[in-house]
């Protein structure tokens, strides 16, 4: 009797241990999931002068170096300041974008400042846009072109103004990227 008593122990005592085991190897590796590393390479931001539309107010991100990243994973927070005072603030999110203003604008959290028209969306979004391949990696492009104003959206951007670039690694709402992009 004490040898049947003995198998069921040890057989409980093998099944906890492997239940502990599973269990703490799980955590283990949900705290092992790292922040992407990222180099960037950022454009130089034309004010607004009326003369090169197609140059003005466009910022475009490249990726120079580092691990490969799920467009998905990302969000972008814009700070505008002119003399040390924010005057415009977005968060754009839930990549990658179809290029359509109504679909766009549901996607902008804060003030509408960056250009939501088709033409526009596709020329500059480059890895944002839903048609490539959902991943930002070396060589690869990601950008916006600050809407000049109009109606109360918008700004139209002067020499001297600081534009305020953040990317957010959303899946540990970690900042991979910020920097302050001098308007010249």
């Amino acid at each position: 009797m004490g040898k049947g008593i003995s198998n069921v122990l040890g057989f409980l005592l093998i099944i906890t241990l492997t239940l502990i085991l599973s269990i703490s190897i799980f955590i283990f590796n949900i705290n092992l999931q790292k922040t992407p590393f990222v180099c960037v390479k950022d454009s130089k931001i034309l004010p607004k002068s009326g003369n090169a539309w197609w140059e003005e107010q466009v910022v475009e991100l490249i990726h120079m170096g580092g691990d490969k990243i799920d467009v998905k994973d990302l969000k972008i927070l814009i700070e505008v300041y002119r003399n040390d005072v924010i005057i415009k603030k977005g968060v754009l999110d839930d990549f990658p974008w179809k290029c359509n203003s109504t679909f766009i604008r549901k996607r902008i959290v804060g003030d509408v400042i960056i250009q939501t028209s088709p033409h526009n969306c596709t020329k500059f979004l480059g890895e944002l846009h839903y048609k490539k391949d959902g991943s930002w990696d070396v060589g690869d492009k990601i950008g916006f072109r600050i809407k000049y104003e109009n109606s109360g959206e918008g700004i139209d951007l002067v020499s001297g103004d600081i534009v305020r670039i953040t990317l957010i690694y959303k899946p540990l709402n970690n900042v991979i990227y910020s920097k302050d992009m001098i308007v010249s």
